[in-house]
């Protein structure tokens, strides 16, 4: 039983420790930047039409839980522009800590620092933490569901599965794109690479509790998957794009042709330092196999569906997928330092 003696000492601990304060202080900062000029800019298109959804989200096909949470949102602070986009920010803010969590389990403290480190700085999450769509929210779920698979692979407990399910269902019902579906494809995928035998029987428990949640909607999953089919605004990608997409990772829109050569080969410096030094990383394997498989794999999968069948590769919505990227450069600085 913890007692109240036992949670102040707990509590005096963490506040003495120099990781809370540097968490802390990343949190601030990236607060900061997000919180800069939120309600300078009117809404846009994409921004009104999430107003509208709000007010009945469950009878069309976006996933409703980032426009229940706005329609509730509303009901209590309004719709000016500044209320509007205030949850994009709090959840883009604790994605910083929850990444800095998943970096230190399945790398080091370093790692997951200079990945929190990118992520706050990063123009592209300052973007969408700066816009009333559910993209913050999928990010942030995105990794809470990554971070309790790796708890379930590796301790094996029920509970741990349970709650990544949870978080699966919350996700897939909350991102717009669908991408999703690519990250628990690649999810188990790994899971069928590193679980113990012990552990099939919980897994399918956990899939079959996400299946079946996940169904209610499929009627409106598939109408949309149709209209999109028939013809939508997505062009169709090019090789370029697999680039422009790291790019936007890297630096965001609407920045200087120079500081996206800079930026690309930075980060192929640091990528391919993570490579050579690979064999250093003892006990690391699982997490660079599967960082990189959520770093990179979706890409190649929307390019091939996109060119085989119809356009479906939209750059933003990759944007669950680059806490993993920043995971490797965050390896890789980890090295140099």
């Amino acid at each position: 039983m913890i007692t109240f003696k036992t949670a102040h000492d707990l509590t005096s601990r963490l506040v003495r420790s120099r990781e809370f304060w540097a968490i802390f202080i990343l949190s601030a900062i990236a607060f900061g930047l997000r919180f800069y000029r939120l309600g300078a800019n009117d809404l846009w298109y994409d921004e009104v039409y999430s107003v509208l959804i709000s007010r009945d989200s469950l009878a069309i096909w976006n996933p409703p839980v980032y426009f229940i949470i706005l329609h509730y949102w509303i009901k209590l602070f309004g719709a000016s522009e500044f209320a509007l986009r205030f949850p994009s920010l709090v959840f883009s803010v604790l994605s910083i800590p929850m990444l800095y969590i998943l970096g230190k389990m399945i790398f080091d403290r370093r790692a997951g620092f200079y990945a929190g480190l990118i992520m706050c700085l990063s123009s592209f999450h300052i973007w969408y933490a700066q816009e009333a769509r559910p993209y913050s929210l999928s990010v942030f779920l995105s990794i809470l569901t990554t971070y309790y698979l790796f708890r379930f692979l590796k301790e094996g407990k029920l509970v741990q599965g349970g709650l990544y399910a949870f978080f699966t269902v919350a996700g897939i019902y909350s991102d717009i794109s669908h991408y999703y579906l690519f990250l628990l494809l690649i999810q188990l995928l790994a899971a069928v690479i590193f679980i113990k035998k012990n552990l099939y029987l919980r897994l399918f428990l956990v899939l079959c509790g996400v299946s079946l949640i996940s169904a209610l909607r499929l009627e409106f999953f598939i109408s949309k998957f149709l209209y999109i089919k028939d013809g939508f605004w997505i062009p169709s990608p090019s090789l370029r794009s697999l680039i422009f997409t790291l790019e936007n990772f890297n630096s965001g829109y609407n920045v200087p042709a120079w500081l996206y050569r800079f930026s690309d080969i930075l980060v192929l410096a640091i990528l391919a330092w993570s490579f050579v030094n690979y064999r250093k990383a003892q006990g690391k394997t699982m997490g660079l196999i599967v960082a990189g498989m959520l770093s990179f794999l979706p890409l190649g999968l929307a390019y091939v569906f996109s060119k085989v069948f119809f356009p479906i590769y939209l750059e933003r919505a990759f944007i669950i997928f680059s806490p993993y990227y920043y995971l490797l450069i965050g390896f890789g600085i980890n090295y140099i330092s």
